[in-house]
């Protein structure tokens, strides 16, 4: 702007100077370079009119975790004073011209959330932020994102590329070198982790100094482990200090988060080891509280009958709970005893979520037919695997029985859609409670108008 009114001012002058000598030529001269340079100003300020800036171009997170990609966009209001809708499409993948968006990918299903602003306009530009959330990270999901917007205007649509790379890693403990009795030892990852956190450290399962890099006393039989502060749960795996056939203390899980349904059963195993093969006389399974010293869980009143221990090879065991309740969510961890050694692990073990069934998206106020109603089988958490959802209309199975997604879609709604609906997945025999959709005449109401 400052260099439209500049040009302006000195071909005013320029216009005063030739007139009082009479010299036109160099006024067509003038007129065409003037052109030339609205032009070229009108250009770059179209180019720059669409634009997508990302909070930041590459992110590191740790597997099992939440991460968040977050963007601005902004484009231009040719429309004024007409409704100016925004979609914004979270992609990783393209098909041709036409990507697909993160939300309706299976590979991502049920652990992928995208939060949109509502977008401002102001003068002749439009502007909103978005961000898209993605939990229970997964190596698969090391990817480049881009966000695509879709408006009503002129040109219609934008995508911010390149977009932001995503990288998901595992942590590890790296032993370079030994001094003496000391070990020199450092927490390492594929990527550098955003905000330079500090460091976790764990010797024979407790907790120990906290820093980035840390000289340790180890001896034969320890076990070291690392972790991000604030993110405990997703600690390396343990390393065995050199010993007799590399065993140490440790014990190992199996998996680290479960999701279960109510009423059903489950196993949670893990693998552990003694240092020279000690002979236990204690083991067991507990609930883990801040507050409350361990209780063997075959001893807990809450599980009674309800807990069995049924693998007894040596080096291995395994909890097995029936008959889930929602108050058996909770984090569950191994201890063993010997005579000269206590397995006391501060580490976390095997977080169990138990969920039940719940219909959502029927409305509590009545639909119109003609609407489009999307009706979900929702969970606390995600269920493993490719889960088959079956659903159910005035407690008889709908049109479409059985589908890989959540969601039921009535497309259009018509009063033969109103009535109870609920949802269970296949293999499972309970249900989820009924919820009642109501829908509205569109007849009746335009005849009672």
């Amino acid at each position: 702007m400052y260099l439209y009114y500049s040009f302006i001012r000195v071909f005013k002058y320029l216009c005063r100077e030739r007139e009082r000598r009479g010299q036109t030529m160099y006024l067509r001269s003038a007129a065409r370079g003037f052109l030339a340079f609205l032009l070229l100003v009108s250009a770059l300020h179209g180019y720059h009119d669409w634009t997508v800036t990302y909070t930041s171009s590459t992110v590191c997170a740790l597997r099992g975790s939440t991460v968040e990609v977050s963007c601005s966009y902004e484009y231009p209001d040719k429309l004024q004073n007409r409704s100016t809708p925004v979609e914004t499409l979270w992609f990783t993948k393209e098909d041709h011209s036409q990507p697909g968006g993160l939300v309706s990918d299976t590979d991502y299903a049920g652990r992928v959330e995208r939060s949109c602003e509502e977008h401002s306009c102001s003068l002749s530009s439009c502007s909103g932020n978005c961000t898209l959330r993605i939990r229970d990270l997964r190596q698969s999901d090391s990817a480049e994102y881009k966000v695509r917007f879709i408006t009503n205007q002129p040109g219609g649509e934008y995508t911010g590329d390149p977009g932001v790379k995503l990288t998901v890693t595992d942590l590890k403990v790296k032993v370079p070198h030994w001094i003496r009795l000391w070990k020199y030892l450092e927490c390492q990852s594929m990527c550098v982790l955003s905000d330079h956190p500090n460091y976790v450290w764990y010797k024979n399962g407790q907790h120990a100094e906290r820093e980035i890099t840390k000289m340790f006393y180890i001896k034969e039989g320890d076990s070291v482990s690392c972790a991000v502060e604030g993110s405990e749960r997703f600690h390396s795996p343990l390393v065995c200090a050199k010993g007799i056939k590399n065993l140490c203390n440790k014990v190992t899980y199996s998996t680290r988060t479960m999701c279960v349904l109510q009423g059903t059963s489950v196993d949670i195993s893990c693998t552990y080891s003694t240092y020279r093969g000690l002979k236990l006389k204690e083991k067991y399974w507990y609930a883990w509280s801040n507050n409350n010293e361990p209780t063997d869980l075959q001893k807990d009143s809450e599980y009674k009958g309800r807990v069995q221990y049924p693998v007894k090879e040596r080096g291995g065991s395994t909890l097995k709970i029936t008959d889930l309740r929602d108050t058996d969510s909770a984090e569950y961890r191994f201890k063993y005893k010997s005579k000269s050694h206590e397995w006391k692990s501060a580490l976390h073990g095997t977080t169990l979520t138990v969920t039940g069934l719940r219909v959502e998206g029927a409305a509590v106020a009545p639909v119109t037919e003609g609407q489009r109603v999307t009706l979900s089988c929702s969970t606390r958490c995600l269920l493993p695997g490719q889960t088959s959802y079956i659903w159910y209309h005035n407690k008889g199975p709908v049109a479409e029985p059985e589908s890989t997604m959540n969601k039921l879609v009535l497309d259009p709604v018509g009063l033969q859609h109103a009535g109870s609906y609920s949802c269970s997945v296949r293999g499972y025999p309970h249900q989820s409670p009924e919820e009642t959709l109501t829908v509205s005449c569109i007849m009746c109401i335009l005849c009672r108008d």
